[in-house]
């Protein structure tokens, strides 16, 4: 043995203990990465099983704006020329049995899906619900377009009123789903 082999330490080529502690701590972390992106992926999964429920529901008021005149339209809170025709009503009627957000389910908690005021981050409820607010049209040369506000609980519904949907991720953020005219 050398003196340079003497001052590197003579190698035998063969992993020592550091090596394999190095080699177990390298598949720990690869374990912990690969459990952490398939919980993600749930969770994602989830995010996405949202969305579409709010898009199906979007869909569901493109088509039902042509039909509420009709003297049929259910739910009956929700027709034009209802009386009184207020917001509390017909929201009661859309998550009601046989409404149009009767069966969906909040993938998050597998409860129904609830109406909420707003996406609330601090709140552990407010994944996979669905906040709908009413967009009004401001006079011509307003320098705001429109204002988005929540539905108040008196507010008529009687009339075509704009409404949009925004659901809530995970993170208890809004995901804007769309706008359409009811």
């Amino acid at each position: 043995m050398t003196a340079q082999d003497a001052a590197i330490g003579a190698s035998s080529g063969k992993p020592n203990a550091m090596d394999w502690a190095f080699l177990l701590f390298l598949l720990v972390v690869l374990a912990a990465v690969a459990v952490m992106g398939a919980f993600t992926f749930r969770e994602g999964l989830k995010t996405e099983a949202t969305k579409a429920q709010g898009e199906a529901f979007v869909a569901w008021l493109v088509q039902a704006k042509a039909k509420r005149q009709q003297a049929d339209f259910a739910p009956a809170a929700c027709a034009m020329g209802s009386k009184p025709g207020t917001w509390s009503q017909c929201a009661a009627a859309l998550l009601a049995e046989g409404g149009p957000l009767a069966s969906m389910r909040n993938p998050f908690s597998g409860q129904a899906v609830g109406l909420i005021a707003r996406c609330d981050p601090t709140s552990s409820a407010s994944p996979g619900q669905f906040v709908i607010e009413r967009v009004s049209a401001t006079p011509p040369g307003s320098a705001v377009a429109q204002v988005v506000a929540p539905f108040a609980a008196q507010d008529a519904v009687d009339k075509a009123v704009t409404i949009k949907l925004t659901v809530c991720d995970k993170g208890g953020y809004g995901v804007k789903i769309g706008e359409a005219e009811f």
